[in-house]
Parts: C-alpha cells; sequence; structure tokens
C-alpha cells in the first residue's frame, strides 16, 4: 500500500546495475538513493507508445545519468526506475528508439505451400 496523496513516499532501496565509464564495460550495483547526485522525481515518462520493462541485468545507468541498453541510451525524460529486488527495474519509452532490441518476437502463422 502506498503513500496517501501529498505524503512523501517511503524511502526504499534503489539498486540498479551503474558505471562509471560511458561504454559501461566497468560497472557495480549502486542504491541510487545513497547519492547526493541523484535526486528522484515521481512522473510518468514522456512517451506516446508504450513504456517496456527491463530487468536489472538488461541496462546500466551511466554516471551521466543516461540508461543504456545496448548501444542504446535514453535521458531521464524518457524512462523510469521502479524499485525491485535485487535491482530495480527499468521502464524505457519503446518509441524513442525504434531501432532499440526489444525482447518480443511476432510469430505469423504458416500457411502451406499449396
Amino acid at each position: 500500500m502506498g503513500s496517501p496523496e501529498g505524503e512523501p513516499c517511503p524511502p526504499v532501496a534503489l539498486n540498479v546495475n551503474f558505471s562509471m565509464t560511458p561504454d559501461g564495460t566497468v560497472h557495480d550495483v549502486r542504491n541510487l538513493l545513497d547519492s547526493p547526485n541523484y535526486h528522484l522525481l515521481y512522473f510518468n515518462p514522456e512517451c506516446s507508445g508504450a513504456l517496456l520493462t527491463l530487468y536489472g541485468d538488461e541496462y546500466i545507468v551511466r554516471s551521466d545519468g543516461l540508461l543504456a541498453y545496448g548501444a542504446s541510451t535514453y535521458d531521464y525524460r524518457h524512462y523510469c526506475l521502479q524499485a525491485d529486488e535485487p535491482t530495480a527495474l527499468a521502464g524505457y519509452c519503446e518509441t524513442v528508439d525504434v531501432l532499440a532490441m526489444h525482447r518480443m518476437y511476432s510469430i505469423v502463422p504458416f500457411e502451406g505451400l499449396g
């Protein structure tokens, strides 16, 4: 159960795969709530499409605040984080980068060749 409207949310851990290097090759798990460099903004990301969910081992939060998913990066306006164990879930807007890798596949029925 959440906090009443207008009341602050109770602090929880927001553990993410965090990287100090732009390429994400060196990373560790950090709680963003323990860092004075990051602030939580409670709003929905700008998105005209659907938010797709990433699990903690699928993304990295870079030191510049960008969320990296494969070769794609998203600024804070186009992704959100949700506390989960052991690492936070990330949601990103699928319409920001239409070439982003997706875990979804189209299945087309095969019709006989006649």
